[in-house]
């Protein structure tokens, strides 16, 4: 089909495989040469076992804005390649991939996601990307010598789950990264990490509208130094309208609205400016009390 595509561009290319047999591998990497050769708008490549990105002729594919890669191996050169061969890609997906290089630099890159994939070096991630508009970073197991990104002013959206391994101070210069978002989704932070000293040297997260915050740990377990670092980060977040706390935990969910007097009083009190608060809890199916006496409802009770 390809070898007959007589357009002159070919807008999108999809290539999707769940097993490809090693004698069958050179036939895919043909494939994939040849679509980049007609030089696509869009090039979604998706696989199952870690294959490996082809070698790509010298020639640039110009006209690319857009890739995604899902269970691709990646070694060093793709991030030292990826300006020579994709010039203008705006758009940079990895789902489910294994990476052997330390950084992305691009002038160009308006939207970064990588989720659940696998790093293979002990080295900080380092994300230079001033054109950055929307970041998602997904990989709690990843990176656990921590992420250095420098978006500038452009961020506007932002969603990060951390590893809950990293040193409080790493995650705080990660957070003060984020301070040009209007939308934030933070989840797996430690407490630690807002408690810490280094985070009143933080800017001001002036365009912060909605924020989501979630915790790996359970609400009625006694640890309520959460709610003390909700509090810091919302005095750091003047102009915010949306409040949502997501505590995880096991078992079934509820959407729950904490009573005043609980340990979150100082949360609920600081969101009185905030036009929608809420809190999405997520605990075990055991009736628990907190030690402060706010207790969980019983299995079915929302």
């Amino acid at each position: 089909m390809l070898v007959l595509h007589n357009a002159p561009c070919l807008d999108v290319f999809r290539l999707k495989a769940k097993l490809v047999p090693d004698d069958s591998r050179r036939h895919v990497d043909a494939w994939i040469r040849r679509a980049i050769k007609d030089n696509p708008l869009v090039l979604q490549l998706s696989f199952w076992d870690y294959f490996k990105l082809p070698h790509l002729s010298a020639s640039p594919c110009r006209r690319l804005k857009r890739l995604d890669l899902y269970g691709f191996s990646l070694d060093h050169s793709f991030a030292e390649q990826l300006h020579s061969w994709f010039p203008h890609l705006e758009d940079l997906i990895l789902g489910g991939c294994c990476h052997g290089f330390s950084f992305i630099k691009s002038d160009k890159l308006k939207n970064l996601e990588i989720e659940e994939c696998e790093y293979e070096l002990e080295d900080v991630f380092v994300i230079r990307a001033p054109g950055l508009t929307s970041l998602r970073l997904r990989t709690p197991d990843c990176y656990r010598d921590g992420v250095s990104l420098d978006a500038g002013n452009s961020l506007m959206k932002a969603s990060v789950d951390l590893p809950g391994v990293w040193s409080p101070r790493r995650e705080v210069m990660l957070l003060g990264s984020l301070f040009s978002v209007t939308s934030l989704e933070l989840e797996g932070f430690q407490p630690e990490a807002m408690l810490h000293e280094d985070f009143d040297q933080l800017p001001i997260f002036n365009n912060l509208k909605t924020l989501l915050l979630g915790t790996n740990r359970r609400l009625c377990d006694g640890e309520h130094k959460h709610y003390k670092a909700h509090g810091r980060f919302l005095q750091k977040s003047p102009n915010l309208e949306k409040l949502v706390l997501d505590v995880l935990g096991y078992g079934y969910s509820s959407h729950h609205v904490l009573p005043a007097g609980s340990t979150a009083a100082s949360v609920e009190s600081t969101a009185g400016r905030i036009a929608s608060f809420s809190v999405l809890l997520l605990w075990s199916s055991e009736t628990e009390t907190g030690s402060d006496g706010f207790q969980c409802p019983e299995n079915g009770q929302t």
